[in-house]
């Protein structure tokens, strides 16, 4: 379950924000300010979602968190960049039920896995790893 969550908030995320700024990098002089802060927004959700995928792997302290967070970021930026958006987008009209779904229903399920992956389920992140102070090595 790690290794699949790793993967889609390491290649998701950055992939999308890499083809969208080869796309859109040469033309964001016309498209004006509010383009330039849009992908930037999608910038950092790149690289909130990369983050995240890399202290999760590691085994951070506060993974679980910053993993959710990662995942509400990228649903809300695929919903935002569907329904309301000034770059430019390959989706078909009539589609956009369809994809705000889809990424609704990828998030709950990263969301989910994360927080069951763990020893305990439900528990606050903090309340994960158990202290080694105290025990003896016999």
């Amino acid at each position: 379950m790690r290794r699949s969550v790793v993967t889609l908030l390491l290649l998701l995320e950055p992939l999308h924000f890499g083809f969208e700024a080869s796309r859109v990098l040469s033309t964001i002089a016309y498209r004006g300010i509010v383009a330039a802060i849009e992908l930037g927004a999608h910038a950092v959700v790149a690289v909130a979602c990369a983050g995240a995928a890399l202290l999760f792997w590691n085994g951070g302290q506060d993974a679980r968190r910053f993993v959710t967070i990662a995942a509400v970021a990228s649903v809300t930026r695929t919903i935002q960049s569907v329904y309301w958006s000034v770059l430019p987008d390959d989706t078909r009209p009539g589609d956009e039920l369809i994809v705000a779904l889809t990424a609704l229903t990828i998030g709950t399920l990263t969301i989910v896995l994360v927080w069951i992956s763990g020893s305990g389920f439900w528990l606050p992140a903090s309340g994960f790893r158990k202290s080694r102070q105290g025990r003896s090595r016999t």
